[in-house]
């Protein structure tokens, strides 16, 4: 859990205390361009636009689903990591 994007939000969704995530201590400048290769690696690995990721997340688990809710509220941190990487 304390790998991918939206870890922390994912704790939350769970009711888990963030202390869990506390031997992996967040890097500000790296985490939010992992988060961003993230966004645009599809299920299969292919490079994909944010949009195409975040379709087809909602495809595979609904509109309503926690993965959509935790990738939306990731897309300021994606957006932080696109500028990053540029």
């Amino acid at each position: 859990m304390a790998h991918h994007s939206g870890a922390l939000l994912d704790l939350a969704e769970r009711g888990l205390p963030e202390g869990l995530l506390a031997p992996w201590p967040r890097d500000e400048r790296l985490v939010p361009v992992l988060t961003y290769l993230d966004a645009i690696s599809g299920a299969m690995g292919q490079v994909v636009t944010v949009e195409a990721r975040l379709a087809d997340i909602v495809a595979r688990y609904g509109e309503a689903s926690r993965q959509v809710r935790a990738f939306r509220a990731t897309l300021a941190e994606i957006e932080r990591g696109r500028a990053l990487s540029a």
